[in-house]
């Protein structure tokens, strides 16, 4: 990744619930990842709701399973990663509603 970009995150596939920034890698090749929920979405109260995986060359030829992630694990909606080619981003989100 060379140049800062913002990607849409959805939820199910078709539910935007917010953005992703990436910054340009920095001096020591990490890219900070910056992720906006949208309200009312909210991440979920679990342990680790941000799951992040790095992919250096090519990205999974299907839906990797996020509790492989290793890349980040926890709780931040902004952290600083390895530089690569390619991210997959999973969110634990929720959103109230009101049941009236």
């Amino acid at each position: 990744m060379g140049a800062a970009q913002s990607i849409n995150i959805y939820a199910g596939q078709t539910i935007l619930v917010g953005t992703a920034d990436f910054s340009a890698p920095d001096g020591n090749d990490m890219v900070q990842i910056s992720i906006n929920l949208t309200s009312p979405w909210a991440l979920q109260n679990v342990a680790e709701p941000v799951k992040i995986q790095a992919y250096s060359s090519v990205p999974p030829a299907s839906n990797p399973a996020p509790g492989q992630f290793n890349t980040y694990k926890g709780t931040s909606l902004t952290v600083n990663v390895p530089n690569a080619n390619f991210y997959g981003i999973h969110l634990d989100v929720t959103k109230e509603i009101s049941c009236n």
